[in-house]
């Protein structure tokens, strides 16, 4: 066989290479294939241009072998093949003359998975050895925990849950060794309790039980056990299994400790936080503990609406972030005063802006007094009651009443102030010339004067004092006499004015003559009597020809489809029929249009669709809870792409996307949320996923029905359990879907499909 034939048909990777310049003269296809060069790759170029070596150094190892030899046997080297992945290679060369040049004929043998093989044979070894040396160690430390560790420590065996070993301590608690038993045999001994101290826990319950024969992980289980003498253990214990190399259970270990001084000494702390926290929340007016730098510490349900926060969120917040102007001018300079004086300061009348109430100025009747503090610095309590409602009635009587008489003695009626009692003390001039007297009145019987006409005096006053009675506004129309001896109609009112808590402190009254007016109403009764006679017959004459022009299209509508076109002018006929259907037809929608409201109030849902970006509304939502997702310490991660549009109804899809984030917010607080953005096939999926506690496999089959939640407890998560039955109806109805995926204690993740708008599956198809 000839060279060239050998070469090219070698199995074994060849390449020439001209010894003077290095550049490739040929390669067989071994050689090709190997590194993944063509011909046209290699041919003419410097051998160490391609990057084989992955270290020059070891490159120019090779060259010098050759000049120092003559020729190359089994030289090993790392090279790059041309997708840059690294090869070992076993080199040899030999030299060859070709066309008078002296050339290198380098054969090449790829020896990379037997490297690999020989490295991870070497890893092995040294895991071993690492491993017999952790073991022996771990020997040694878990002999000294069993000796030392003041803390009941027991290690089982499985299946039958068999005690190994068990501390020192351990020993200590349960009154011997147990080891040998099993925990059937242990709990025999003693009787094994709920946190509770009354419930029994079953043997499968029990906390090593639990990790042999189930592989759970049980962490803080509080358990009471009690022995056949009488004495009693409470017990703080975690459990966990023993895996043996192949992830079967081998056993499993569990901890305890003897908790019943904590568990006292808790119950203890709870009951006085439980008294603090009855008392604060009783409080029927302002009750608040600040630290020296007047932040909270404590408050009563009042207090925090005045923020705009509540009892939690106000914690740890200071007056002076909260209300800079009233916090540092008025509370601060008398807090400092209290704490530089150790003296309480009562009954001090403060007044500033309330942010809660949009800015307005409050009132406040206060006292401030010292309370030592814990860390040993001196807090403050405050107790106060608003008077704002006191300080504004007392102003607006002055200024009402002063308001008052500047108008009634302009005014052209008569006009009077009278006490609660209804006792009259003022008239204005206007009344007095009209009755005739000249001299005014301090306060005065007006039921004894001649001045109501005597068929209307029994009515009037019973209607006075109906309104004493009940605060409820003075109205009567009645006749006064006038001094010239004439009775003449008035319409007498007057309105009660109050204090803030509701009790009259006036009244303000006025008596305007009617007597022209009550003349032109009898005149007008007698026209609108007259004119409701006209309604009712021109309504009947109406009804009439409307039914007769309604049943005569119906007629028209028959004849035309049944006559013959040459004997009637049944297109113009047509016509008119047309339009009287068609104004009909507007007509009907729009009634249809009205019944649309009554649906939607009675739950039928409509929806306003239009091409959207869901990428923009999501920006939109997720900046609007950006200060809820804040303030819940929720770092969150955002994957929308652009321009994902869907044909939906935005204000619906707000409502959505708004509720799954609420609800991360309150279920998942602290923890990070991620919401992602992309289109799968012709909808856009939409995920939001929490790490929060999780949701079980029971509770993700109801949560999306009507008042169902993932947490059933109200005290712990608010809300009436509606927001994702109407999250699901909504998307439901733009022909999307909705589900969540979760395991307990790994989060949720919501997933949320809509269909993409027409213009958007168009572009992705093309």
């Amino acid at each position: 066989m000839s060279f060239s034939k050998f070469f090219y048909f070698s199995p074994i990777a060849q390449a020439i290479i001209r010894l003077r310049d290095r550049k490739y003269i040929d390669a067989n296809e071994g050689f090709l294939s190997l590194f993944g060069y063509s011909k046209n790759d290699i041919a003419g170029h410097v051998s160490p241009s391609f990057g084989l070596f992955q270290e020059n150094e070891r490159r120019e190892a090779l060259y010098r072998t050759l000049r120092q030899k003559g020729r190359l046997r089994d030289f090993e080297a790392e090279l790059n093949t041309k997708s840059h992945e690294r090869r070992w290679i076993r080199i040899s060369g030999n030299p060859i003359e070709l066309d008078g040049d002296e050339c290198i004929l380098f054969s090449f043998i790829d020896f990379t998975e037997l490297r690999k093989a020989e490295l991870e044979l070497r890893r092995a070894d040294e895991d071993l050895r690492r491993a017999l040396d952790r073991a022996e160690e771990g020997d040694r430390i878990l002999k000294a925990l069993m000796e030392y560790v003041p803390e009941g420590i027991s290690i089982a065996d499985a299946p039958d849950i068999r005690l190994r070993m068990i501390s020192r301590y351990g020993e200590y608690l349960l009154g011997g060794s147990h080891s040998g038993l099993t925990a059937g045999e242990v709990a025999a001994q003693w009787k094994v309790f709920y946190k509770d101290g009354k419930t029994p826990m079953p043997e499968e319950e029990l906390p090593l039980t639990r990790a042999i024969r189930r592989g759970e992980t049980v962490r803080d289980m509080e358990i009471v056990e009690l022995s056949a003498t009488g004495r009693q253990l409470n017990l703080l214990c975690n459990a966990a299994p023993i895996l043996d190399s192949t992830g079967a259970i081998a056993g499993g270990v569990i901890t305890w400790q003897e908790i019943s001084d904590r568990k006292a000494a808790e119950n203890a702390v709870h009951a006085r936080e439980a008294m603090m926290n009855a008392f604060f929340d009783a409080s029927p007016g302002i009750l608040n503990l600040f630290d020296d730098q007047l932040r909270f510490i404590k408050s009563d349900p009042v207090t925090p609406t005045y923020f705009g926060l509540d009892q939690n969120s106000i914690v740890g917040k200071s007056v002076f972030d909260l209300n800079p102007v009233f916090g540092r001018e008025t509370l601060g300079e008398i807090s400092r005063r209290v704490i530089q004086t150790g003296k309480p300061e009562l009954n001090q009348l403060v007044s500033g802006p309330v942010p809660g109430k949009g800015g307005e100025i409050g009132w406040f009747l206060a006292s401030f007094f010292p309370v030592p503090l814990p860390d040993g610095k001196s807090g403050i309590g405050a107790m106060a009651v608003e008077v704002t409602e006191i300080k504004r009635a007392e102003e607006v009587m002055r200024e009402s009443e002063e308001r008052f008489r500047t108008y009634a003695e302009a005014m052209p009626q008569g006009a009077f102030i009278a006490d609660p009692e209804g006792n009259i003390n003022y008239f204005n001039q206007r009344f007095y010339d009209y009755i005739g007297i000249k001299d005014k009145i301090g306060s005065w019987d007006w039921k004894i004067l001649p001045m109501v006409h005597p068929d209307d005096l029994q009515r009037t006053i019973e209607t006075w004092e109906h309104s004493l009675k009940t605060g409820d506004s003075y109205n009567i129309v009645y006749r006064l006499r006038r001094s010239d001896g004439q009775y003449r109609w008035h319409l007498g009112r007057a309105i009660a004015i109050r204090d803030s808590n509701g009790r009259v402190i006036q009244w303000l009254g006025t008596n305007t003559d009617i007597h022209d007016q009550k003349e032109a109403e009898q005149k007008l009764q007698e026209a609108l009597r007259v004119r409701d006679e006209f309604l009712s017959m021109a309504s009947h004459e109406l009804k009439t020809p409307l039914t007769t022009i309604s049943l005569q299209v119906q007629n028209q509508q028959r004849i035309v489809n049944e006559a013959k076109p040459e004997k009637m002018p049944v297109e113009q006929l047509r016509k008119t029929s047309s339009l009287i259907a068609k104004q009909i037809g507007r007509l009907t929608a729009l009634v249809n249009d009205l019944l649309d409201i009554s649906r939607i109030s009675a739950g039928r849902l409509t929806l306003n669709r239009e091409p959207l970006s869901l990428s923009e509304v999501l920006r939109q939502i997720v900046e609007i809870e950006s200060q809820g997702l804040a303030f819940a310490h929720m770092p969150l991660s955002l994957e929308i792409p652009e321009n994902v549009m869907v044909d939906a109804d935005r204000l619906r899809v707000e409502q959505v996307v708004g509720n799954l984030i609420s609800n991360a917010i309150k279920y998942a607080p602290g923890k990070p949320l991620s919401i992602s953005l992309k289109m799968c096939g012709n909808k856009a999926r939409l995920e939001v996923k929490d790490q929060g506690p999780g949701i079980s496999l029971e509770n993700r089959k109801r949560i999306f029905e009507r008042y169902e939640r993932a947490v059933a407890d109200p005290a712990v998560i608010s809300g009436l359990g509606l927001g994702l039955h109407i999250s699901k109806q909504i998307v439901k109805a733009h022909g999307g879907d909705i589900w969540v995926d979760s395991t307990p204690g790994q989060g949720a993740r919501f997933v949320v499909e809509l269909p993409l708008a027409r213009s958007a599956v168009k572009d992705k198809a093309a």
